[in-house]
């Protein structure tokens, strides 16, 4: 058996799934045996594997025991000369495994090597070739020396910032992700240290490879994708604790006296420098929002209660301090809280929520304030004009927010991305759903690789298509196009700010960098349905709404209106809850067949001249899958003559 290659599985399906199927492709001309690893994943991995690769080695934990004790499982019972140790969201081009066998039979000394890496955005990573975590170059990469500097030797020794990547050098450390070990450098060197978790393995494996008399090396002749991070969230708590805990563990072993000390002093300070800076972080990301919202609302209304004082009553402390006091902050926190519930706090919210929270948190105050005794009712005017300030500062906040690159608002309108697709006219299968929900493709995409010419001539294609019509993600079809070609275009293109997203044949799944898209759950991905609680509430709030205003106004109306009594049995109809305003045309069952259900409308979401049955059906469809309740009180009040028109039934 020339290799073993092992990957350790926790809760990737879909990245773990890629990274076989290019495993399987690099190994073609390679005895090979394939070991899945997996820790106790509960996202369907196991039966994935169980579907479409039987003929892998597989072990079941049925608890995480860590990436090193899981490796040490598949390393006993493998049979290879060369034993890789393999990220499960890794692709690894189709000459890599040639490439590193060559290098190895040509250079007796090497023990392991590690290749050049690349991430999900066609970026190199520069943890492809790393030095060992001494007290100076640890000091020097916790404080940011290491990133003011990187191509200093002294400040970037820690990943060798200042080493040309597109060249072969002999490295200390190699990365995790890709280890190319000799298996008779591995039999002296050792297994994993079982004592580290997770982090930190493969610097140990590597200081105990070099020290049993083998060399590392980096080779960049061969490239991989390395999606980086999609097990862990590097961020975390805990991310910090267990990787620090891991350089506690391997400074104890194998530094002594005065470095070991430094070295542990240092590490103690990274951990509570890097913990501190991390929950500082969240909470200011979390609070910052919130407070904004909170302060500029109340020092608006502690401006516009004098001035609206003195401009009415021509005194300034007419409002008794009660107001301000009390009631200023019950308000106040019945928008922050109808903020939360529309997700005006959320990354990339729309600028649709903030707008749907502040009417309707607006419309939950003046109905409590109409309930109120006439003694506790002090202006409607002020809570009228603080909405629409409130509307103002909370959209303003997000846009200054913005401008540091928080991402708390999306001002651009919701669309489609632009999509390139690399790939053979018979594997592109343009009518895909998946596909069409999520993107615009270029009508070239089948062209670009179904005719003879050079690779090169291709990329000038590609970047030409990229430029004109301003493409914004790179979709490759596994097949026929190779993973060597699908690194090359991301290499090349990698400074385009492109998406890259990558299908296997007859897969369901898109997965691109910390991205996976799945057909089975696109569909509701992104849909408001009618059917949800809230919109339930909100559609029957509409309709009491407008049924109040229409009783109201019912005087005016009735001046207008010839045949009234259809008129008022309409409004007590919705009322009563017996009819809602707005609902479906529904003239035939073709109409709503499988939506879900409503009342009669008094008004209908379209009209039916000049539409076919299937193009009313889908427009009922998209009513029914994208529901917007300010939606029905535009519709209603663009109809009101409708309503009450004699001739309205």
């Amino acid at each position: 058996m020339e290799l073993s290659v092992i990957i350790v599985n926790y809760n990737v399906k879909e990245f773990l799934e890629q990274c076989i199927y290019s495993v399987k492709k690099a190994s073609k001309n390679i005895k090979t045996e394939i070991f899945v690893v997996d820790n106790s994943s509960v996202d369907g991995s196991i039966e994935m594997i169980g579907n479409l690769f039987p003929e892998i080695n597989l072990i079941i934990n049925d608890k995480n025991l860590g990436f090193g004790t899981a490796c040490n499982q598949a390393i006993k019972i493998s049979k290879g000369n060369h034993i890789l140790i393999l990220n499960p969201d890794t692709i690894v081009s189709e000459n890599s495994f040639d490439v590193c066998i060559d290098f190895m039979n040509k250079n007796q000394n090497a023990g392991a090597i590690g290749v050049k890496m690349i991430n999900g955005k066609g970026k190199f990573l520069p943890e492809s070739k790393r030095a060992l975590p001494t007290p100076s170059s640890a000091f020097f990469k916790i404080f940011g020396f290491s990133a003011l500097f990187p191509s200093s030797k002294l400040f970037g020794k820690y990943q060798l910032k200042y080493l040309d990547e597109n060249q072969i050098h002999e490295i200390e450390v190699l990365s995790g992700a890709f280890m190319f070990i000799k298996r008779e450098a591995l039999e002296k060197s050792g297994l994993f240290d079982e004592k580290f978790f997770m982090y930190g393995e493969d610097i140990d494996l590597s200081y105990r490879i070099i020290k049993s008399g083998y060399k590392n090396y980096y080779l960049p002749t061969t490239t991989i994708i390395h999606y980086k991070g999609e097990s862990t969230k590097k961020s975390s708590l805990k991310y910090v604790k267990l990787f620090y805990e891991a350089m506690i563990i391997f400074a104890k072993k194998h530094y002594t006296g005065k470095k070991r000390t430094t070295y542990l002093i240092l590490i103690q300070l990274a951990i509570y420098f890097r913990a501190s800076f991390s929950v500082i972080k969240r909470t200011f990301d979390k609070l910052i929002l919130p407070f904004m919202d909170i302060s500029s609302i109340y020092l608006f209304y502690l401006w516009l209660i004098p001035f609206w004082s003195n401009f009415l009553y021509n005194y300034k402390s007419y409002y008794s301090f009660k107001f301000i006091n009390y009631y200023v902050p019950v308000i106040i926190l019945i928008w922050i809280i109808s903020l939360f519930i529309y997700g005006g706090y959320k990354r990339n919210t729309k600028i649709n929520n903030i707008i749907k929270s502040i009417i309707f948190g607006s419309l939950f105050i003046l109905v409590v304030y109409s309930l109120l005794p006439e003694t506790y009712r002090y202006s409607r005017a002020l809570l009228i004009i603080g909405s629409i300030a409130m509307l103002i500062f909370s959209l303003l906040n997000r846009f200054i927010i913005n401008l540091f690159s928080l991402n708390r608002i999306s001002f651009s309108k919701q669309k489609k991305e632009k999509a390139l697709i690399i790939g053979y006219e018979d594997e592109t299968i343009f009518t895909d759903k998946l596909i069409d929900t999520l993107y615009t493709i270029d009508k070239y995409s089948a062209n670009i690789y179904n005719n003879t010419q050079s690779f090169s001539d291709k990329i000038k294609k590609i970047n030409e298509l990229i430029k004109i019509n301003k493409i914004e993600t790179l979709i490759f079809y596994l097949k026929k196009i190779s993973t060597s070609e699908i690194i090359q275009i991301m290499l090349e293109t990698k400074d385009l700010n492109l998406d890259y997203k990558i299908v296997l044949p007859e897969s369901n799944s898109i997965v691109g960098s910390k991205s996976i898209i799945n057909a089975e759950t696109i569909p509701e991905l992104n849909l408001n349905i009618i059917s949800k609680p809230l919109n339930i509430f909100l559609k029957r709030i509409v309709d009491i709404g407008f049924s109040l205003f229409f009783l109201i106004l019912s005087p005016i109306f009735l001046l207008i209106i010839k045949n009234n009594k259809i008129f008022i049995k309409k409004v007590i109809d919705v009322l009563i809850s017996k009819k809602t305003w707005v609902s479906y045309y529904n003239k035939s069952t073709n109409h709503t067949k499988g939506l879900p259900k409503l009342k009669k409308g008094v008004i209908f979401t379209t009209s039916p001249l000049d539409k076919t049955d299937n193009e009313i059906y889908n427009l009922n469809l998209n009513y029914a899958k994208n529901y917007k309740f300010y939606k029905d009180i535009l519709l209603i009040l663009k109809s009101i003559k409708l309503i009450i028109s004699q001739n309205s039934k």
